[in-house]
């Protein structure tokens, strides 16, 4: 399970957003990543799979490169990425899939090693 939340978030402690599960915090060394989101494991993750997930690139690209309400969620193999906004129109809709589909592309790659 990973959770790649958006920092400031609409959510409560009470209600989950997706998928519910006990959590490590992520560290890393990019101080722009820290300030965008707050990633959080499974306490059985493998942390050597997510410093390789988490590569420059990906940090990099992450930390720029999104809509700015993007989060996402990996929990049983299934990839879910979300914006806040209600109606994101049709560009936003591409951008959130561009997105996702941008993650999935690097956890297929990394999965394959």
């Amino acid at each position: 399970r990973l959770f790649c939340i958006r920092q400031g978030r609409s959510t409560r402690d009470d209600e989950f957003y997706g998928f519910e599960a006990r959590h490590s915090k992520l560290w890393t060394e990019s101080t722009a990543l820290n300030e965008r989101y707050t990633i959080s494991t499974s306490p059985y993750q493998d942390p050597n799979w997510m410093r390789q997930l988490f590569s420059p690139a990906v940090v990099d690209y992450l930390a720029t490169k999104p809509p700015a309400d993007f989060s996402f969620e990996l929990a049983y193999g299934i990839l879910l990425g979300s914006v806040e906004g209600d109606d994101p129109g049709a560009d936003g809709l591409a951008a959130l899939c561009e997105a996702t589909a941008h993650i999935a592309e690097r956890i297929a790659r990394e999965s394959e090693e």
